[in-house]
């Protein structure tokens, strides 16, 4: 009796764990594999994918974590490189140097740094440090033996000294020639120097004002200011300094020589504002038309040349404000 009913029982959980089994696939199936490592070509393709859709600073974890736990792959240098491509293009010019810095010093002889030193005179350009920015193409020259990349670095240290041109009072167009002719003949072509140096040739039709004119001009208020076609500066000059001459002389008239002298005193410092505005106004509009002309030479032309170690591609060169 007991023997029965101990298989009544055993049948009984027998088919109660069979239902439980068909009703819940998990049970029926082999569950999934879970993976525990990843590959380095699947954490570096992943960082590339975050980068190439705009996710940069989510991009420098990635890149820095295949170089953590990759550090013997052969793209580790690569890796570093966006790494530091990825903090600039975020805007992020402080972490970017670092990077760069980094690999520069860690990697001295692996050809593939020169790329760091390119996206290093980039921090330093969009800092405005020239100086710097000059001296990291400068460490190309010393570092590669490919003229390619050297003819790269001449292209780049051109564009620099053309965009330091806008500023200055009497811009030299020369030194920006000298470092495009530097190029090889063989390319030339592909950074389109013909182009830019026929270009160069035309900057004395840059419309230009002479400051010593614009001073002059202001000796009537406004004058200057007209000069330099700020028509609007023109006639509020002209009506406020005209306004407190004509107080000014009211006043002396009226037997109100101390309102008068008041006035005269507060005109002078108008007149001399005056002055003083249209020689600026001259220099803001020269260096405007200087900025237009690059700007326009910039458009027109292949213009700065980055990539990924050694390959060219072309890119937005970057406006400074210096």
């Amino acid at each position: 009796m007991k023997i029965h009913r101990f298989f009544r029982i055993s049948r009984t959980i027998f088919l109660l764990f069979l239902a439980i089994q068909m009703s819940c696939p998990s049970f029926a199936e082999d569950p999934a594999p879970i993976k525990l490592y990843i590959t380095p070509n699947e954490q570096f393709e992943f960082a590339e994918q975050l980068f190439s859709k705009g996710e940069f600073i989510p991009a420098t974890a990635e890149y820095r974590r295949f170089i953590w736990f990759f550090p013997d792959d052969e793209r580790v240098v690569t890796a570093r490189n966006r790494m530091g491509e990825s903090y600039f293009k975020a805007g992020d010019f402080d972490r970017a140097k670092t990077v760069y810095l980094e690999t520069i010093s860690l990697y001295e002889k692996d050809e593939r740094v020169t790329e760091a030193f390119f996206g290093l005179s980039r921090c330093f350009l969009m800092q405005a440090d020239v100086k710097n920015a000059l001296a990291a193409l400068n460490g190309v020259m010393k570092k590669s033996d490919d003229p390619d990349i050297i003819d790269r670095a001449w292209y780049e240290m051109g564009w620099i000294s053309l965009e330091s041109q806008w500023q200055a009072r009497t811009p030299s167009w020369q030194e920006a020639a000298d470092l495009f002719n530097r190029i090889r003949p063989e390319n030339k072509d592909a950074y389109g120097v013909d182009q830019l140096l026929v270009k160069l040739d035309d900057t004395g039709n840059i419309s230009r004002k002479s400051p010593a004119m614009a001073g002059f001009l202001s000796i009537l208020p406004g004058g200057g200011y007209l000069y330099c076609n700020r028509y609007r500066d023109a006639l509020m000059a002209f009506l406020l300094n005209g306004g407190l001459i004509l107080a000014a002389v009211s006043s002396f008239e009226n037997d109100n020589p101390a309102l008068g002298a008041v006035i005269g005193f507060v005109e002078t410092g108008f007149y001399s504002g005056n002055i003083y505005g249209g020689i600026s106004s001259a220099h803001k509009y020269n260096r405007h038309q200087t900025r237009r002309f690059i700007d326009t030479l910039r458009q027109g032309t292949a213009i700065g040349l980055s990539g990924g170690d050694g390959q060219k591609q072309l890119a937005v060169f970057f406006h400074m404000n210096f």
